[in-house]
């Protein structure tokens, strides 16, 4: 039963991004999605057991809610990075921060970790239990927490 669930599962987060990424409603890319979705969570399904709590829709829900937020701190850094590469007056002062994350679940410590790495000028370097080290291109941030607290509210409430 736990596979059946853990299949489903993955099938449906798949077939959610890829009607994301394909763009269109149509009834032929709904169907192509739903095949390859189930081929995909066959395939994968012994690499990755889903959780059954991970197919709560109040946590899809937040994932949904996530996915706007996660892109626009991406669109918003790599604006900052084109500044800072167009702008030769503006110098690059790098740093590693520390920080401490709230969340428990190593599957929501390893989406902060990838959200913060994904966002250009910043940069997971090293995480330790709780313990963040995060490398930035500036030094705007007082600490971890700061670049974290972003990401963090959301994550919590999709993985825990």
């Amino acid at each position: 039963m736990k596979k059946i669930l853990s299949v489903i599962g993955i099938a449906l987060y798949t077939f959610l991004i890829y009607l994301i990424l394909a763009g269109s409603l149509n009834g032929q890319e709904i169907i192509t999605g739903a095949f390859v979705s189930a081929v995909i969570a066959l395939l994968v399904q012994s690499f990755f057991q889903l959780e059954a709590r991970y197919l709560n829709p109040v946590r899809i829900f937040w994932l949904i809610v996530y996915l706007p937020v996660f892109i626009w701190a991406m669109m918003k850094a790599n604006f900052e990075m084109a500044l800072i590469i167009l702008n030769p007056k503006l110098k690059l002062s790098p740093i590693i921060v520390k920080g401490k994350t709230t969340l428990s679940s190593p599957l929501g410590k390893t989406l902060l970790a990838n959200s913060i790495t994904l966002t250009p000028g910043t940069l997971t370097v090293d995480v330790d239990g709780d313990k963040f080290a995060i490398h930035c291109v500036r030094n705007v941030y007082k600490n971890g927490e700061e670049i974290m607290q972003v990401f963090e509210k959301f994550i919590k409430r999709i993985t825990e």
